[in-house]
């Protein structure tokens, strides 16, 4: 049985977490490291006042955080972060793509990617940024 490997200094540089949001009909970020599908939660773009707003306004994001299931997929995102991100640092990582996409990049992707980033706000030796791809189109 061979010895845990013992653990690796940890960089001075904080890990940069990108958090990037974009539309399945569109296409996967090529170099995400993580990629999430929140297509499973309801789609506010079938609710006509809805549909012309993006996931950065108040009624869109209420509308898709007030979902049980936005707030447990959050919650076990966060989880699954805090647990990887001291690794991916040990292991010299500086950068990590974390992708929420959704079928058009506009709604779901972009609320949950919001919350997502205040979530993380604490996480240790890691700096958080949003980045909604489908928002320049």
């Amino acid at each position: 049985m061979l010895p845990p490997a013992s653990p690796l200094p940890t960089p001075a540089v904080p890990l940069a977490v990108e958090i990037v949001t974009f539309g399945f009909k569109y296409g996967l970020p090529r170099k995400a490291d993580l990629v999430f599908d929140v297509r499973f939660l309801t789609n506010p773009f079938w609710v006509p006042e809805l549909q012309p707003l993006s996931g950065l306004s108040a009624p869109v994001r209420r509308y898709v955080l007030e979902q049980p299931q936005a707030g447990r997929f959050l919650d076990l995102v966060v989880q699954l972060l805090e647990l990887t991100v001291p690794a991916y640092r040990a292991a010299g990582r500086e950068r990590l793509i974390v992708a929420l996409g959704c079928t058009g990049g506009y709604h779901r992707s972009i609320a949950l990617a919001e919350e997502l980033a205040g979530r993380l706000g604490g996480l240790e030796d890691a700096s958080v940024s949003v980045i909604h791809r489908e928002l320049r189109r």
